[in-house]
């Protein structure tokens, strides 16, 4: 898993690094932020309406005896349908891969049971949004999509109590299927 970040980490700053004159932009979600979530975004054109993002996020939540913890990787190509590439509407397609560590304790026959397990999330969709660029700089961007999510569970999972099995099934935020993909993002980019 490890090994997998390093690698896209390292093709993005790559490809950063030789599109250094080209249009670009480089935008943070704060809507993510009232998730605990930190989320960048950079975004550079390869056609005269089109254009390849990379987005990283990383998150760590506690609420209760559930706690989490990972991080996630989502290319996107957009398709600008009016005018030039990085403003204007836009649609798109996505792949999306998120990694967890998931941590529960559950109360069960008087003391507490730990459990922990690693949840890999596999998917993909489409976005439709509107980006402004403004002459000065300034990036303005807000979006909308579907996605399709599978998981994979770990089928190690740690626990504390001898004797007792625990199976994670993955709920909520974490289940398997559609779901919404929504945000803002600003930032600062060139058309130059």
């Amino acid at each position: 898993m490890k090994k997998l970040l390093k690698l896209v980490l390292t093709l993005v700053i790559a490809f950063t690094a030789t599109q250094v004159k080209a249009q670009y932009a480089i935008k943070i979600n704060p809507l993510s932020l009232a998730f605990l979530t930190g989320n960048v975004q950079a975004e550079f054109k390869t056609k005269d309406a089109q254009s390849f993002q990379a987005g990283v996020m990383y998150s760590g939540v506690k609420l209760g005896d559930f706690k989490y913890t990972g991080f996630g990787l989502t290319p996107e190509y957009r398709f600008y349908l009016k005018g030039e590439a990085l403003t204007g509407f836009y649609a798109g397609p996505y792949l999306r891969f998120q990694s967890f560590t998931v941590k529960e304790s559950i109360n069960f026959s008087g003391f507490t049971y730990d459990a922990k397990t690693n949840l890999t999330r596999i998917g993909g969709g489409g976005v439709f949004g509107y980006q402004y660029l403004s002459k000065g700089g300034f990036v303005f961007d807000v979006f909308l999509g579907l996605a399709y999510m599978s998981n994979s569970a770990s089928s190690k999972v740690e626990s504390n109590v001898p004797g007792l099995t625990y199976t994670y099934k993955p709920s909520g935020a974490f289940a398997d299927g559609v779901s919404a993909r929504f945000g803002i993002a600003l930032g600062f980019g060139s058309l130059k």
